[in-house]
């Protein structure tokens, strides 16, 4: 478990020890120069991730435990964006392990959907398919 943006800093910069890490968030302006930028979905949004040596994602979380129906294909969208850029990703998280995230990170579509299915039925009361 790593405490916030000081802690995943930390942990990159372990991982890759001479390069130039990064934190960005909205409203920051983004140094001349790094090798690596992390930040919220907001940061991938104007910068182009493919010029980076590695990704990270951070404050994903929230979107885990969100009562929304379509945040699983939230999560898988944001995913699934930043792993088409072919590039290491860091995703600090204190669930590894929740279905959406292994999920999105497995590029497992169909699971992707039998969650949002699930989460739907269980919202409507509407008993699982499998009983």
């Amino acid at each position: 478990i790593m405490p916030g943006v000081i802690g995943l800093a930390g942990k990159l910069r372990k991982i890759f020890p001479k390069k130039k890490i990064v934190a960005f968030q909205k409203g920051e302006k983004l140094p001349e120069s790094f090798d690596i930028v992390f930040g919220t979905v907001y940061a991938f949004d104007i910068l182009d991730p493919r010029t980076f040596d590695a990704i990270g994602i951070i404050s994903l979380d929230s979107l885990l435990v969100a009562p929304f129906p379509h945040v699983s294909e939230r999560i898988y969208g944001i995913v699934s964006r930043l792993l088409s850029y072919r590039k290491p990703l860091c995703v600090q998280t204190f669930a590894p392990d929740h279905p959406l995230l292994q999920a999105a990170l497995q590029q497992n579509y169909l699971a992707i959907v039998k969650i949002y299915e699930d989460f739907n039925r269980k919202k409507s009361s509407h008993p699982s398919k499998n009983k």
